[in-house]
């Protein structure tokens, strides 16, 4: 039985570590106190609610539209109840962090938790192990809106979606479109739209790349930089960019125009009704468990807060559209995210092999094969951690996204192949060092020892284990003949399949300058420099002490 990502996650054992809230100590003192002095309370009843501050845990960092929205309503319901409300951010794993903490916390209404439908998907979805899900929270209420639009760098012709989608599939790389994040809730839309796309043109391939980013403005800078051709970001970010600077909206996600982008078409006018859905609710939920009337005491604080006009205007100012909803409808709300985005976010069938199957010949006749990638380990990891994710034509980004996630938590260094290709990638980046090599020994430049002796104590350290012929006695009992006579076609046909020139050209030159600072800033580059060569002069030191 091939075992699901969640699966092996869960026999992994994989936990989020994230420590408790604090209770509040100063009560539990003056009810040590007072049992001490042999004093009864004066009632059996519970204490009214609120008697100490509440938390509100924002699942990302502060400074973010919804940090900045749970700090407006914090302030406003702490005036309503009489108690301090403290903003907690905690960020991490896509909003995950600060969900378990909000789900693992005391179900007393001290403890609340603001989010969007994406973070209860996340939660249900996308967590290794988790022992959570929408039904371990209690909803308040709903609060806002949040509307994500699609716009494209100014160096792009495309005026609307499918303008978008014939330029990614007219061009050989495809286009590139960015979000704040892998797994974040625009990578998800970014996905909702490729599988509305596969969904309406069967066996056909929406040719993009996600580049994911960590955070908004990193984003805005790269497309307006032209590094990346697109982006799906919200409208609350993109709304004061709106100057003509290097981007342009081209969709939003909402059933209707949004009136200050009124040339920009709505998703479904443009072909893709589905997406017209993906407004994001603004939630504030409890643990599961808390008492109803303290549920009720919090979602009619509120509700008053959301009645003030002041309120109004500041939420309005963060592009946020005011919305309350009550507790019920909340949930209803929620529980409609989950089935979307549970739609996207299937578990991905993961075969592991080492024969090069490829993956499309691996997922034939499998039900959800559309989600099924093959991931090749090179050797055990605790010899080269190296490992291939292969998808199939039709394999998802989140798939692979999941696929990377468990790969590092095993202690594994995933390489994500785009497409099928004729051997593995480790197989081509031999066969270009076999050619060479065994280019040299032909016209005589260089001995099979010299070869060795320089990828092994040359290259050794930065790139390889060991030399290419180092490499064939050491996985060939018969030699380098029986090697040659088994591999030898392989890496033959590799190198003759390249159908490209080897000059590096002025667009190859441009296309890797632009993968590398999507990565690689660079204003980061005198760190990574400075990493590199301490990390060269550690090698030197080790292998001195290994000659001594």
């Amino acid at each position: 039985m091939i075992p699901t990502i969640a699966g092996l996650a869960r026999r992994a054992h994989f936990t989020l570590q994230v420590p408790r809230l604090g209770r509040h100590l100063h009560l539990a003192l003056l009810a040590s106190v007072a049992l001490a002095g042999g004093l009864r309370p004066a009632s059996a009843a519970e204490p009214a609610f609120p008697q100490g501050p509440i938390s509100i845990i924002v699942p990302f960092a502060a400074g973010g539209s919804l940090d900045a929205t749970a700090r407006v309503l914090g302030k406003k319901v702490n005036e309503l109840l009489g108690q301090p409300v403290v903003i907690v951010n905690r960020p991490g794993a896509g909003s995950a962090v600060g969900a378990r903490a909000a789900a693992t916390s005391k179900p007393d209404g001290y403890t609340l938790f603001i989010a969007s439908g994406s973070a209860f998907g996340f939660v249900h979805l996308l967590v290794r192990n988790h022992e959570f899900s929408l039904k371990d929270y209690a909803p308040v209420a709903g609060l806002g809106i949040y509307t994500s639009l699609f716009a494209v760098s100014d160096k792009i012709p495309a005026k609307t979606l499918p303008e978008l989608v014939a330029l990614a599939n007219s061009r050989p790389g495809g286009l590139s479109v960015c979000s704040t994040g892998a797994n974040g809730i625009n990578h998800l839309q970014l996905e909702m739209f490729r599988f509305a796309f596969q969904k309406n043109h069967p066996g056909q391939k929406l040719n993009i790349t996600h580049i994911p980013y960590n955070g908004v403005a990193p984003a805005l800078t790269a497309i307006k930089a032209g590094d990346v051709d697109a982006c799906v970001l919200p409208y609350s970010s993109l709304v004061k960019q709106m100057d003509g600077a290097g981007l342009r909206v081209i969709a939003v996600q909402r059933p209707t125009r949004l009136p200050l982008l009124p040339n920009a078409g709505t998703t479904g006018e443009q072909g893709y009704p589905e997406l017209d859905g993906n407004e994001q609710l603004v939630t504030i939920s409890a643990p599961a468990g808390t008492p109803a009337p303290v549920l009720q005491r919090l979602e009619g604080a509120f509700r008053d807060a959301m009645n003030d006009p002041a309120i109004m205007k500041s939420l309005n100012d963060l592009e946020v559209q005011p919305t309350f909803v009550g507790s019920a409808e909340a949930r209803k709300w929620l529980e409609g995210d989950v089935k979307k985005l549970s739609a996207v976010i299937r578990d991905a069938v993961v075969g592991s092999s080492t024969s090069g199957i490829p993956a499309s010949a691996f997922a034939a006749g499998l039900r959800i094969s559309s989600r099924v990638l093959v991931v090749h380990p090179v050797n055990p990891p605790s010899l080269i951690p190296l490992v291939e994710l292969v998808p199939s034509p039709e394999t998802g980004g989140i798939a692979l996204d999941l696929a990377r996630e468990l790969m590092l938590a095993c202690g594994q260094s995933p390489i994500t192949v785009r497409r099928e290709i004729d051997g593995f990638v480790l197989n081509r980046l031999q066969a270009v060092l076999l050619r060479e090599a065994w280019a040299l020994v032909k016209d005589g430049i260089a001995s099979v020892e010299d070869i060795d002796k320089t990828v092994r104590d040359g290259l050794g350290w930065r790139w390889s284990f060991m030399g290419p012929f180092e490499t064939i006695d050491l996985n060939a009992v018969g030699g380098v003949a029986d090697y040659a006579r088994r591999l030898g076609p392989l890496y033959q046909g590799i190198g003759a399949s390249r159908n490209h020139s080897d000059a590096w050209d002025d667009a190859l030159i441009a296309e890797v300058e632009a993968q590398r600072r999507a990565v690689l800033p660079k204003e980061k580059l005198r760190d990574r420099s400075h990493w590199r060569d301490l990390q060269l002069m550690a090698f030197a030191r080790h292998a001195r002490g290994a000659q001594k």
